[in-house]
């Protein structure tokens, strides 16, 4: 089953254009910490965003302490949805 990002994953995938944390997205987006934390989990599972200076993982109970960027195949996915 594809993944069909939503205008609020987008609107969060949008925040991390530079490395930040996951109080960037509640700031700019208004959304409530836990939509924001489920919307990262997909971003990130679907390769969208990384961690910055970590692998594959990240610690689910350090969250608010980790930095995320925005991937290239994030800038496609807001590329695509921008056109």
């Amino acid at each position: 089953m594809p993944f069909e990002p939503t205008k609020d994953d987008v609107d969060v995938l949008s925040c991390f254009l530079h490395a930040e944390t996951i109080t960037a997205a509640i700031e700019d987006t208004d959304l409530d910490l836990f939509v924001v934390k489920d919307i990262l989990y997909h971003l990130f599972h679907h390769r969208y965003l990384k961690n910055v200076g970590g692998g594959i993982l990240f610690h689910k109970d350090d969250l608010e302490n980790t930095f995320f960027i925005i991937t290239a195949k994030g800038y496609e996915l807001l590329d695509n949805v921008q056109a």
